[in-house]
């Protein structure tokens, strides 16, 4: 496989591919395919030469519906951006036509879906801030859109900071 290559299959995840982008060097790994509505996940648990783990997930998704969108999220939105609450991304890559691959931090031992859980004002507290500096970073490098394009996206979320401020009793928003 080509090193531009997109990761679309299982057997395309070999440990020469995980040695060009992961540091320490890996000497073996257990891969562990997981479905999800989307895309496609494979849950690696790499053993590396110098005795430590790491746990690392490959995101797949396949076909012409998917842009490059994500993959540019990592590799050229955020790369500057000081401690990015993001999840760690070590390569990327994406074919048009063909889809995209992640290769991420496996953060599943220590998050979980929050979807069966309510939400509680610090979480969203967080969640809010992370976005806040996700954006200002975005928005700090270039010009500020039209005045028209800003007004459509401002009445896109004022209903949402409405019932932000019943849900929680934060006039100030």
């Amino acid at each position: 496989m080509a090193e531009t290559g997109v990761w679309l299959h299982a057997a395309d995840v070999t440990l020469a591919a995980l040695q060009r982008h992961v540091d320490p060097a890996i000497a073996a790994f257990d891969l562990h395919e997981e479905g999800s509505s989307w895309a496609q996940h494979l849950r690696i648990r790499a053993r590396c030469t110098d005795g430590r783990e790491l746990a690392l997930r490959v995101k797949r998704c396949a076909g012409s519906t998917f842009g490059a969108s994500e993959v540019e999220y990592y590799t050229r939105d955020y790369v500057d951006l000081p401690d990015a609450p993001l999840v760690r991304c070590f390569h990327a890559a994406f074919q048009p036509g063909v889809g995209y691959h992640l290769l991420l931090q496996d953060l599943g031992d220590s998050h979980a879906d929050r979807r069966g859980q309510a939400p509680t004002l610090a979480h969203g507290v967080s969640l809010a801030r992370a976005l806040a500096r996700l954006h200002r970073h975005h928005w700090q490098r270039q010009a500020a859109p039209p005045a028209a394009v800003l007004e459509r996206y401002l009445d896109h979320v004022r209903g949402g900071l409405q019932a932000i401020r019943r849900d929680t009793g934060l006039a100030a928003l």
